[in-house]
């Protein structure tokens, strides 16, 4: 499938998307949505509409270029589920910078290069390489447990005679 195509499928698929979520807001508020106080402003809308179908057209180019989807299907599927692929792919990083960015604010202010001397000997570089307890540190691995049947327990073994 070229990228053209591709492209075209995207944009039919975020267009359906689109039209299922108007028709959605036409029944709740039983009026065009721009058009009721307290909803999206019709020009806002419009803007809205434009990123998120040139997300769906976008994303779809993408996959249809590097073979990840597999056809007219899996490209139209790829523009309706754009926006919620492109928030996976950086939800996950988004959500790892917010925790470090937390964990780095309840972090004390660097010691200065006159601190070491007060220290004694062994400076804040000893302080430094200690491990310290709390949100910098990395969470320990909880295992998981094994599903699989032991072959030696199945009924019908050998020897169950």
């Amino acid at each position: 499938m070229s990228v053209w195509m591709a492209c075209v499928w995207g944009l039919l698929g975020a267009s359906a998307i689109e039209a299922h979520q108007l028709h959605s807001a036409i029944g709740r508020v039983k009026n065009l949505p721009w058009r009721v106080k307290g909803e999206l402003p019709l020009k806002p809308y419009l803007v809205a509409l434009a990123l998120r179908l040139a997300l769906g057209v976008g994303m779809a180019a993408a996959f249809g270029a590097s073979g990840q989807a597999g056809g007219p299907v899996g490209v139209l599927a790829v523009g309706i589920a754009a926006p919620k692929v492109l928030e996976q792919l950086a939800g996950g990083k988004l959500a790892e910078l917010e925790m470090l960015r937390s964990s780095q604010s309840r972090l004390p202010a660097p010691q200065s290069d006159l601190d070491d001397v007060s220290n004694g000997p062994h400076g804040a570089a000893a302080t430094a390489l200690s491990p310290q307890p709390g949100p910098a540190s990395a969470p320990t691995a909880t295992p998981v447990p094994s599903f699989r049947p032991d072959p030696g327990r199945a009924e019908g073994a050998a020897g169950d005679g």
